[in-house]
């Protein structure tokens, strides 16, 4: 006689494994579209790989010719980074609703809902730390050591000196959530600043850098010692290098007679 063999179990065993499969397939899909669709929401200050971006150096003719209204950020500078007058460009937000940011790689994008230098408030600054082939004026920014000085120098040539007391790296995702104390002093009652840049890791897939440095700074005291060091460093080095133009040009004057 002939011996059936019951494999049904076997077929039930392999049905539940093809839908665990398509299960946990249907899973990875689901997480990679909710993460690509998250980062490019909230992104802000992508590290640009397209040609929008713009990798054009600031020379002294641009800071010269850059002007912005008297009470409106024109330069920042951090000489602890060798960040000499960097552009301030104002900008709002994204389509997605997250804070924009600046074309030009060596340009430093101030939030325009924020505050100004000497509303008492708080000024939130981000630029790019770099593009396809060059480093960015905030390629450095996480390196910046606590009691280092951050100035802004005003359209009417006031000049403020921040003590930066905060640098922290921290993933997309937490400082998204720490965004709200960015726009708060870390010492409650006096005016601060806020600089924000990427760092960590490059994700190609998502384009963008996996971690963000969140730096602040308090109005160092108006008239110390301190900040009258700062001030004269800062009026030093515009001096020196507008002379270096001054003599630049009054160069090329001489040739070409």
């Amino acid at each position: 006689m002939s011996l059936k063999i019951d494999n049904s179990r076997l077929i039930i065993k392999r049905t539940i494994i093809i839908i665990f499969a398509f299960l946990f397939s249907a899973l990875i899909s689901r997480l990679y579209f909710w993460e690509k669709n998250y980062y490019d929401t909230y992104s802000n200050m992508v590290r640009a790989t397209n040609e929008e971006v713009d990798e054009t150096e600031r020379d002294e003719d641009d800071k010269e010719a850059y002007k912005v209204c008297p009470s409106c950020i024109r330069f920042l500078s951090i000489y602890d980074l060798d960040i000499d007058r960097a552009l301030v460009r104002p900008v709002g937000l994204t389509k997605s609703g997250a804070v924009d940011t600046v074309n030009n790689i060596f340009d430093v994008a101030w939030y325009r809902a924020s505050q100004k230098p000497g509303e008492g408030g708080t000024s939130l600054l981000n630029a790019h730390n770099g593009g396809p082939t060059k480093t960015g004026v905030f390629g450095k920014l996480y390196t910046l050591p606590i009691g280092s000085i951050v100035t802004l120098e005003r359209g009417d040539g006031e000049i403020f000196n921040y003590k930066i007391t905060e640098n922290q790296i921290m993933p997309l995702a937490e400082a998204n959530n720490y965004m709200g104390k960015m726009l708060r002093s870390p010492e409650p009652g006096r005016e601060s600043v806020s600089l924000i840049s990427c760092a960590g890791r490059y994700s190609t897939s998502m384009r963008t850098f996996m971690d963000r440095a969140m730096l602040r700074g308090v109005l160092v005291e108006r008239g110390s010692e301190e900040d009258q060091e700062a001030t004269k460093k800062v009026k030093a080095n515009e001096k020196f290098k507008s002379g270096k133009l001054k003599n630049q040009k009054s160069k090329k004057s001489s040739k070409k007679q």
